[in-house]
């Protein structure tokens, strides 16, 4: 058998691995702040991968217009654009 100090102290740090899992599952407030967390990391993933993308087209547009030899694009500014 363990001595009673032992087995309590595994007790206690089992008990702190789930303690967080226990409160979100039974407090809203929790809750509330696991999916406001939750939904930002989304956002924030969102917002990454749509500026990767745009990186990668504008790559491949430069790539493209450089192997047909045509003039690279150029955005025109919002004060020089033909109205």
């Amino acid at each position: 058998m363990r001595p009673m100090s032992q087995s309590s102290s595994n007790c206690r740090k089992e008990l702190s691995c789930y303690g967080r899992s226990w409160r979100v599952k039974y407090f809203a407030p929790e809750q509330r702040k696991v999916r406001k967390d939750e939904e930002a990391a989304a956002k924030e993933e969102q917002l990454k991968r749509e500026q990767a993308r745009k990186r990668e087209v504008e790559f491949r547009l430069k790539q493209l217009r450089a192997a047909c030899d045509l003039a690279p694009l150029n955005k025109p500014r919002d004060s020089e654009a033909v109205v």
